[in-house]
Order: C-alpha cells, then structure tokens, then sequence
C-alpha cells in the first residue's frame, strides 16, 4: 500500500530542488552510497520513500523498452504522460531502445511537454521544462540522432480519501443530488433529483435509517 500520495510524492520531489549529493539518493535505494550517475537513484528514493507501486525502481540505471518484461502495462508513450509519471530521455540515438536520463514529471503542460524534477542534472537536482522536441538531437546533416522523450513509466499513489461532508435539511448541491439518487434507487422515495434538501430528502433519509438501524435524525 503506497505511503505518498501524488501531491506528497510532487512536493518531496520539488523540496530537493538544488541538492547536488547524490549519494544520499543512492543509500535510500539500494542502501549504499553509490559514486556513479544518480538520476535513477533520485527517482528511485521518490518510489523508496514513498512506498510506490512501480516496477522498475528502484535501479541504479535509466530505463527504456528493453525493460518492458519489468515495466508491463505500467509503460507510458511520450505523449502520453502526466504529472507523477517517471519520465526517460535518449541523448545519443537509439530511438526508445536508448535510455540515457531519467526524471519525474510533476506537471503536464500539453501532450509532449511537461514540467519535470531530474537528479543529476548539471550535477545537481533541477526543475526543466522538457519538450519531445526541445529534447531531440540530430546529426550534422539533420537526420535525428536522439529520440528525446522515449516514454515513462506511471507509478500508483496512496488514494486522498476525502471527508464526506455532514448533508441535511436546507443544504443544496451534488452531495444532496447523490442522496435523492440512492433513495430513488433503493425504492425508498420516487421524487425529483433537484439538489435541494427538502422535507421529502428528510423523509426519506429518516426513514432508510430506520430500515439500517441508525437514529433517525434525518441527517
């Protein structure tokens, strides 16, 4: 069960912007301080910390289709991501067959263009605006060497379970709306779905309380 959910997982990512030791990404992962490139390690302390629900991570290396058997259905095309997605680059050619960066998403501009947080970048954390093609490379004679943006991988979050708020009697709004459509359906009351919670809501929610065994407050 994830421990972050999305907006956790984006703030921790975003309060590390600027940090250049990388090693502290690396002993989160896989427990030891490793020298080498540590921008997988830096998403892979985002899936550790966080208790995600991702294949892949934690690893040491950038990802790209040769990890589908891992990645499964998880795989995300370049076009296709969205803000909690670990995103992979290809510098040097190789099309989606060769990952040579990895990031985190935590904003989605358009298709093909996002707002990411990248560990060793420039040797630090940085926030880069990442286009697929502002992350394309090409050869002298203008043929494409680098793919850019070769896809993702999208990660499962803690749900936010959000408070139901307390409905009654002269309350208006969708809240109301779903208690008249689950009356109507549970054969309780035939009235007019109208968001305002009247004298025959109250009736009705009185009296399915009384069928479950709840004080009839009407509430």
């Amino acid at each position: 069960m994830p421990k972050w959910t999305l907006d956790e997982s984006i703030a921790y990512a975003k309060s590390q912007l600027g940090e250049t030791d990388g090693r502290k990404y690396a002993k989160i992962a896989v427990g030891w301080a490793s020298p080498y490139d540590w921008c997988a390690y830096f998403d892979s302390a985002i899936k550790v910390l966080g208790e995600l629900d991702c294949p892949y991570f934690p690893s040491g290396f950038a990802f790209d289709k040769r990890d589908l058997p891992v990645i499964g259905n998880r795989w995300v095309e370049p076009r296709n991501l969205q803000a909690g997605d670990f995103i992979g680059f290809d510098w040097d050619g190789g099309s989606q067959y060769g990952g040579d960066h990895v990031g985190y998403v935590v904003q989605r501009v358009a298709a093909g263009d996002y707002w990411t947080v990248e560990g060793n970048c420039g040797g630090e954390v940085r926030l880069k605006h990442r286009t697929i093609e502002n992350t394309r490379s090409y050869n002298k004679d203008g043929s494409l060497k680098g793919y850019g943006i070769i896809g993702g991988i999208r990660p499962k979050y803690k749900t936010e379970i959000k408070p139901l708020k307390l409905t009654q009697r002269g309350d208006r709004g969708p809240e109301v709306a779903v208690i008249q459509n689950l009356l109507n359906l549970r054969g309780i009351t035939s009235m007019h779905v109208d968001e305002i919670f009247g004298a025959k809501t109250e009736a009705g929610v009185k009296e399915f309380q009384r069928l479950v065994g709840i004080y009839p407050d009407g509430k």
